[in-house]
């Protein structure tokens, strides 16, 4: 069966910067492949920590206990933080930072030990065979001593089978003894030779046995439940009058009432009406609340506790009907009595469930036309004083049968009971030498189990210190090698780990972020094929795998992804590196236009109170289809200039992105400068007409305000208003438009909506 995948998010709540989302409302759906873009800041990390609490560890450590959240797999189930284990528990595999603060240990550079050969690793190996070795023969005790026990089981059962058997022939009590009244009665007698009969004696007790065919004295019927008050609140309901309704429009149709109060209750938050599409009135709700206030709740109120009361005197009836379905066993003489008195206590329990069904019609027509009154269609005051007639009847019938079975039954029960013990006493070493050969097979059999059981567990330990070293410390460098483009950094087995080596020799000094990423990254490709996952049963979660590498190594990670990861179950690629989510999308474009993957967007924002949220989206046109990011940083700088207002939230985004789109411009518009104040000072005097002083400010702003390559990495900014910001972006509009008016044109039409 292939590994159920992730469906959707069902619903958020107190995680992280995510904005809250009701279940059902997440709007998307992952696909196979999918690639998530972000700014810095933006939840791509708390996003892969929601994922890693899919896993088999339950909810990730660095999510607030407060964290309320569930997603929907591709099988239909729900998993949430109330219960995260789920169908995909086990084949979830993330890699992000948590993951490399758990797989690295810094201060002693060295990774996890992972070691799969040298001395510890051929030791284990040889334990391992040891003890598949042990596990052979004791499979086959195992077996051999199941099918002891089980033989023992057989004749123990046999015996008692055959030994009830004759006991109950001798006692003339057909199936009422069995081999579990033969065990009980062992268990609980003190048996003696005293109890042994000659066969003068044996004989005397049968003719007593054997003399009539007596039954059991039959069980006494007992009153547990009645009527009461229930006609009385039954007729108090149909005859409860409802307020006068308000509304001249429902004068003809006052059976809607109770339709109009569910949908009052659908349309509480609504602006429109769901049915029809118009706008709804205030006035016209208000109407609406005050006509089903006269006292329509309460009615309702009043049919759910009558109908609730009457389903209940329903269950006994039914309860009661089937405990005198079946007829009373008694002595012939009385047969025909009992007979017709159970079954007029049958016929006035029908009744009953007649007089409840009646009463539950006229409740369901009241509920419907609730301003119309009514008598109750039977009102059965007597029905209680009938019940118990008719049961006291039977009793008195059942009591006469009782009593007439009562001296002959004392008579012949002791007889029974001697002439049980006789063969109790005769067949009592035959079944004890049963038991005891039973017994002595049972702990055996245990004895086996339990020595094969710790084999086992040594052999399941042993194989998990095989999985937890790892594979060598060759596999490891070769993924470093194709991950990093080079072999300067490698990993020396060591008796704990690994030791970090540069150039074949022992480091002296710690591993930079990228270093430290790519180590745990190439731990995370080995541990998979350590712990013996397929990547095709795999749900692979990758955080920025590619934090603080170069644009060398960026390549081949592309590469070593491309081509380990091409098969999954499910993958999640999260990154905010636009050259890297450029190749990715490359990889991924075939794979889009089938609807294979996804390209996702983490929108995020700045609130009025300085707080963040972020949502996830598809990913923006102008990301997903073009190759720079200089198509989208238009369109925020662009809309940021036309609607300052709207776009308040974004702004702490429009610093960068004016220094980048008024850097990448020039860049084509003054080739050769370096650095962007050149640039500037340069086209300033290339063209006539342009206000120096304001294109001045609008680069000083830029400068100031922007200090990463990455757009958002900057999240706040103080020194200028939005005013300030927006009119900066205004002034990069009206440079570009003056410099080369076409282009200008070329990208607004691009930008459109």
């Amino acid at each position: 069966m292939p590994t159920p995948t992730i469906d959707t998010i069902r619903h958020l709540k107190n995680v992280g910067v995510f904005a809250d989302v009701t279940t059902g409302q997440f709007p998307h759906r992952f696909k196979r492949f999918n690639l998530v873009y972000g700014f810095n800041g933006c939840g791509k990390t708390t996003l892969s920590r929601l994922l890693d609490s899919l896993g088999v560890d339950g909810l990730n450590e660095n999510l607030s206990e407060n964290s309320d959240f569930s997603f929907t797999l591709s099988d239909g189930s729900h998993p949430s933080t109330s219960d995260l284990r789920s169908a995909v528990s086990r084949y979830i595999a993330v890699f992000n930072e948590d993951y490399v603060e758990r797989t690295l240990t810094w201060k002693e550079g060295a990774a996890k030990p992972i070691i799969y050969l040298g001395k510890e690793q051929a030791d284990l190996a040889k334990k391992l065979s040891e003890l598949e070795t042990e596990e052979s023969p004791a499979i086959q005790n195992d077996v051999l001593h199941s099918a002891e026990w089980s033989a023992a089981s057989r004749a123990l059962e046999t015996r008692c089978r055959d030994t009830a058997r004759l006991v109950a022939e001798e006692l003339n009590v057909g199936r009422r003894y069995n081999a579990a009244n033969l065990k009980a009665d062992y268990d609980a007698l003190t048996l003696s030779l005293d109890d042994k009969l000659s066969d003068e004696e044996r004989k005397s007790l049968k003719e007593i046995i054997n003399r009539s065919e007596i039954p059991n004295k039959s069980a006494r019927a007992s009153i547990s439940f009645s009527l009461g008050d229930l006609p009385n609140v039954v007729s108090t309901v149909l005859r409860v009058e409802v307020a006068e309704i308000a509304i001249a429009a429902l004068e003809r149709r006052k059976d809607a009432l109770s339709w109009i109060e569910d949908g009052l209750l659908l349309h509480k938050n609504e602006q429109e009406c769901l049915f029809c599409g118009n706008i709804l009135m205030g006035r016209r709700i208000a109407e609406l609340q005050a006509a089903l206030a006269g006292g329509f709740e309460s009615l309702a109120r009043q049919l759910d506790a009558a109908q609730e009361r009457i389903a209940s005197f329903v269950q006994n009836c039914r309860n009661n009907l089937s405990e005198f379905s079946d007829p009373i066993e008694t002595l012939p003489t009385f047969r025909t009595a009992v007979e017709n008195r159970r079954k007029a206590v049958i016929a006035v329990l029908s009744d009953g469930e007649l007089i409840a069904s009646q009463w539950l019609e006229q409740l369901g027509e009241k509920r419907a036309r609730p301003d119309q009154q009514a008598d109750a269609a039977m009102i059965a005051e007597s029905w209680d004083e009938q019940f118990r007639e008719a049961v006291s009847l039977l009793n008195i019938e059942v009591d006469n049968n009782n009593s007439s079975i009562e001296n002959f039954s004392n008579e012949q029960e002791s007889a029974q009971n001697k002439l049980k013990r006789h063969y109790l006493v005769d067949h009592k070493s035959l079944y004890f030498e049963a038991v005891l050969y039973e017994r002595d097979s049972k702990k055996t059999l245990d004895e086996s189990r339990e020595k094969l059981q710790k084999i086992r567990a040594a052999i399941s330990e042993t194989r998990a210190q095989l999985r937890t070293h790892g594979p060598a410390a060759r596999e490891l460098n070769k993924h470093l090698k194709s991950y990093l483009g080079h072999d300067h950094i490698s990993l020396e087995s060591v008796d704990d780990g690994y030791r970090i080596c540069r150039d074949r020799k022992e480091s002296q000094k710690p591993l930079s972020e990228g270093e430290k990423t790519a180590v745990a990254f190439c731990y995370f490709l080995t541990s998979l094929a350590a712990e013996g996952r397929e990547i095709k049963d795999t749900i692979v979660v990758l955080d920025d795998p590619i934090s603080s590498l170069d644009a060398r190594a960026m390549t081949h990670v592309v590469s070593v992804i491309r081509i380990t990861f091409k098969n999954p179950a499910q993958i999640f690629i999260m990154t905010h590196n636009l050259d890297f989510m450029r190749e990715l999308k490359k990889w991924l474009f075939n794979k889009y236009k089938k609807e294979e993957a996804d390209f996702l967007f983490i929108e995020t924002g700045i609130l009025a109170d300085g707080t963040r949220t972020s949502s996830i989206t598809k990913m923006p046109r102008l990301i997903r289809d073009y190759e720079s990011e200089y198509h989208y940083l238009y369109s925020l700088v662009k809309s940021l200039a036309e609607n300052p207002d709207g776009f308040e939230r974004f702004a702490y985004l429009m610093p960068n992105a004016i220094r980048k789109v008024l850097d990448i411009f020039l860049a084509f518009k003054e080739p050769g400068s370096s650095g962007l104040e050149p640039k500037v000072d340069k086209i300033i005097l290339d063209y006539s007409g342009l206000d120096a002083g304001r294109i001045k400010a609008m680069e000083r702003l830029s400068q100031l305000e922007s200090h990463s390559e990455n757009i958002g990495d900057v999240i706040t900014f103080s020194a200028y208003t939005l005013v300030q910001v927006s009119d900066a972006a205004k002034c990069l509009l009206e440079l570009i438009e003056h410099v080369d008016d076409k282009h200008k044109a070329a990208m607004d039409r691009l930008c459109r909506p």
